[in-house]
């Protein structure tokens, strides 16, 4: 026979709880709301804030007694009602923020939801207090940075630097170990570029992702590191956190008397009583003003913050920037996949940003050059390439309007614009490459016709047409008009009768004769004249000298 598993309502809701930091606050935010129920609140009275928490009274045994109403609905609903009202009043006076409430109510609904207790969220939602959508602080500013790395301990310049370099949240810092950091090192040259950091993103499932870290950040994490080895800690174990407790450097007679041996893992809660300390300090923020529960920026945050503005600022792609904090980049992350050196080429652009102490800025001023540099000249190269390439495409579709009819059709295009017949002659086989590129689909950039018009200036083709003069156009305007009445007569001819035919014929060959003499009269004028080939098409021929 089966044994029977007994369900506990507050097992389901912790196990229901994914990130570390909802796994800190979420059971103190359920208390919370366990203990108002214990507690006569007025919500129109709030001079005097009567709930007092309940240390002495256990949550289970409090859970306990709300499960026995778990199928009375309307009184669970009139409970959170009750809470949410309180709350909100609370929020109007200042001594709440309505974030605040709404991390309770998500505490509450999760508990409920993992114990089926079912309650119409919907009417308990639209009593909420409005919460705003992003916070209203800033940014450090440099000075301020400056100010809170001279806090003395050794700890302080690697955390900072480390935090501001590669966005990296406060709670990965129980997960980072030595052997997740290494340095990058450009070979030409044998100097640190830069430096690659696994990081473990502790709220979004513990999901592992890399980004970087500025040559200054690296530097000061290694020194720290030296540090601790040089005192005789074995630090190249896999199981070393870059973060640890401080120790007592004491060395008598050659030996090591402190603590180095025994490292306790400096977790995020101690990071953050650390920077806690330096900021009060170095004095860095005024006391609060009345009714004001938040500062201008926070101490930790704000450097993943600062990252993204830097980075921004930089001119790095934007899906770039929300792969290397570890964000969640939607489709695009099966159709976008940048390899790791794509991504170090962009991160180094931010990387002078991102540099807090003068001393390092004009390595990094260097680095960022040299970049900019070798991007330039790979981007020089590509469009020369491109360039050529089209380039080539027109040269193929020039070769191929060499007959007299397209010649003379361009001159008809433009008949009694006041323009060079080299100009003109240039505009539209540049139009007309142009019209049969869109058809065929192909895109011609405006850099690419910037270097054809160029080319055009210089052209064998184009001297050819410098040279033609008026009786030139006019011999071969005849020529086309010639063709044009000889298929004009064959079409008439077919309606006429024999005796119009030839009355027709004989008038013809009369103009022409006269028409020829002229011509020839004039031809020793012409350095061009016109001929039929094989396939009878009218071209136009230089005579020789």
């Amino acid at each position: 026979m089966l044994e029977l598993i007994t369900d506990d309502p507050y097992t389901n809701f912790l196990e229901a709880l994914n990130s570390d930091e909802a796994k800190r606050q979420g059971p103190t935010r359920l208390k919370y709301f366990f203990d108002s129920l214990y507690t006569k609140q007025d919500p129109n009275d709030l001079e005097k804030d009567t709930f007092i928490p309940l240390n002495n009274m256990d949550i289970n045994d409090q859970i306990n007694d709300f499960m026995k109403i778990k199928d009375n609905k309307k009184q669970i609903e009139n409970y959170l009602k009750h809470f949410v009202r309180v709350q909100k009043r609370r929020v109007k006076a200042g001594k709440v923020a309505g974030g605040t409430v709404w991390n309770y109510y998500k505490a509450i609904k999760l508990f409920c939801s993992e114990n089926d207790i079912e309650i119409n969220w919907k009417k308990i939602s639209r009593e909420m207090p409005h919460n705003r959508e992003y916070a209203q602080d800033r940014i450090p500013t440099e000075e301020e940075i400056k100010n809170l790395i001279e806090y003395p301990d050794k700890r302080i310049k690697g955390i900072i630097f480390t935090m501001l370099s590669c966005g990296m949240r406060i709670g990965s810092w129980d997960h980072l170990q030595w052997k997740h950091i290494s340095p990058i090192i450009d070979k030409t040259n044998n100097r640190l570029i830069a430096a690659k950091i696994k990081i473990v993103d502790t709220k979004n499932d513990h999901k592992e992702y890399f980004s970087f870290l500025t040559p200054e950040a690296y530097n000061e994490v290694n020194k720290w590191m030296e540090y601790r080895k040089k005192h005789g800690e074995d630090i190249d174990n896999d199981e070393t956190y870059v973060l640890r407790n401080l120790f007592e450097a004491t060395i008598r007679n050659g030996v090591n008397v402190g603590k180095v041996q025994n490292p306790i893992k400096l977790k995020h809660s101690g990071v953050k009583s650390l920077l806690e300390r330096a900021a009060e300090s170095q004095k860095l923020f005024k006391p609060l003003e009345k009714n004001k529960r938040r500062r201008d920026w926070k101490l930790a945050h704000s450097m993943r913050k600062a990252f993204k503005t830097h980075c921004e600022l930089a001119g790095l792609r934007p899906i770039h920037i929300e792969m290397l904090l570890g964000h969640d980049i939607g489709l695009d992350a099966s159709y976008h996949k940048p390899t790791e050196k794509q991504l170090l080429e962009d991160y180094l652009k931010a990387v002078p940003l991102l540099t807090i102490e003068d001393a390092n800025k004009n390595i990094d001023k260097i680095t960022a050059e040299v970049t900019k540099k070798v991007t330039a000249d790979l981007s020089e190269q590509l469009r020369t390439v491109t360039n050529e390439l089209a380039l080539t495409n027109f040269q193929r579709y020039v070769d191929n309007i060499v007959d007299t009819s397209r010649m003379l059709a361009i001159d008809q295009q433009l008949k009694g614009k006041s323009i060079k017949k080299i100009e003109w002659f240039n505009h539209l086989q540049l139009k007309g490459f142009l019209d049969e590129m869109k058809k065929s689909g192909k895109n011609v950039t405006e850099d690419q016709i910037a270097h054809i018009k160029e080319y055009l200036e210089s052209s064998p083709t184009v001297e050819l047409f410098k040279e033609m003069t008026e009786d030139d156009i006019k011999e071969a305007e005849y020529a086309e008009y010639e063709k044009q009445e000889l298929e004009q007569e064959q079409e008439r001819s077919s309606k006429m009768t024999d005796e119009e035919i030839d009355a027709e014929r004989n008038k013809s060959i009369e103009l022409q004769k006269k028409v020829g003499q002229e011509l020839r009269d004039n031809s020793n004028k012409s350095k061009f004249y016109t001929e039929k080939n094989k396939d009878g098409k009218i071209q136009f021929r230089m005579r020789k000298k």
